[in-house]
């Protein structure tokens, strides 16, 4: 067998390997986001989200307070994100959890994202969480329209363990947006 012939019988491998593990895990393998839904440019990922956004019922939370932090965890939809992988839709970076049964995404970093089938089940997905009890505080600063306590809240809460800043970061992202 030349060197050629290993190199597709390696990739005929993988690619079987990668179906089984998406049968396995329920996910459903997907080709890579169009040039229309991953761009470099935030305000293409703002446009696009603000427009499948109508669709939601946000319950009571600015579109904008969603947007900017959605804005921040996929990095307006960096290459480099969970969202933009074309696997997960997942618009603000939400792990597993103990409660989810859907499909999950394996980050390199080693942590499970949940697995949406676009972008406004992320988005039904998120305000379900932002109404749960364990959100219920930062949910009451939204609704009075504190969104810089909103986000800090967030941050308290644990939305981002790593970030000491992130408060401030979606803040400044909000105040970009509105």
């Amino acid at each position: 067998m030349g060197r050629e012939d290993s190199l597709i019988l390696g990739l005929l491998i993988a690619g079987v390997m990668i179906l089984a593990l998406a049968a396995k895990t329920g996910a459903t393998p997907t080709a890579p986001p169009s040039a229309s839904s991953q761009s470099a440019e935030p305000n293409s990922f703002r446009a696009e989200f603000l427009r499948r956004a109508k669709s939601i019922d946000w319950q009571g939370i600015k579109i904008e307070a969603a947007l900017a932090q959605s804005s921040w965890e996929t990095g307006d939809a960096a290459k480099n994100s969970v969202f933009v992988n074309g696997k997960t839709n997942n618009l603000f970076n939400i792990t597993k959890g103990s409660s989810w049964t859907g499909p999950v995404y394996r980050a390199p970093s080693g942590l499970d994202f949940r697995v949406y089938n676009s972008w406004e089940e992320s988005m039904r997905d998120w305000v379900r969480l932002m109404h749960t009890n364990y959100y219920a505080t930062a949910l009451l600063k939204e609704l009075s329209g504190d969104h810089a306590g909103f986000f800090k809240e967030l941050k308290r809460l644990g939305y981002d363990a790593t970030d000491k800043d992130y408060a401030a970061h979606l803040t400044t992202r909000y105040e970009e947006i509105v």
